[in-house]
């Protein structure tokens, strides 16, 4: 399955599905009914599969998703050439004109964390149900007439990335 996505129109859709609908339960497990549902209407196990590519900020990205495997990657140029940076199950490698580039733990870390931000955003709600979410219904809204649903979502620290917090 091929898509072409912009970001801003992705989480229009995200924030217009987290509408209400469901009885009075406690702030979690309404959190979660509302998330299930948001994935469900969102492709559900279409995530399992998936291939998308986009440019966000002057980059290029595709996400490729098979049965747990993953594959993000980052594109763009500048004055001194083409970069590729690529995030997979295996790791992260940074091509600079084609040729993989050594890079120090610090910079290995920083741009796989920016190529997997990005996917992680673009993929929502999807990523919404793995073990380091917590999420919590804390409120509602209402924005031109419809009511929405207030979900806070942290992430432990655990499995939850270097930016957790």
């Amino acid at each position: 399955m091929n898509y072409k996505l912009s970001i801003f129109g992705l989480l229009f859709i995200i924030i217009c599905i987290l509408c209400p609908g469901y009885s009075q339960t406690s702030g979690s497990d309404k959190a979660q009914k509302i998330i299930d549902k948001a994935i469900k209407v969102h492709g559900g196990k279409a995530y399992d599969n998936l291939s998308v590519a986009f440019n966000f900020r002057s980059k290029e990205y595709t996400i490729k998703l098979n049965n747990g495997l993953f594959q993000y990657t980052r594109s763009f140029s500048d004055s001194t050439g083409t970069y590729q940076d690529i995030l997979t199950n295996d790791g992260f490698i940074r091509k600079h004109n084609r040729k993989t580039q050594e890079l120090s733990e610090k910079d290995t870390r920083r741009f796989s964390n920016a190529v997997n931000s990005v996917a992680y955003f673009t993929l929502l709600p999807s990523g919404l149900n793995d073990p380091a979410v917590n999420k919590k219904l804390v409120g509602a809204t209402t924005i031109k007439d419809q009511d929405y649903h207030i979900i806070e979502v942290t992430f432990v620290e655990e499995g939850g990335g270097d930016d957790h917090e």
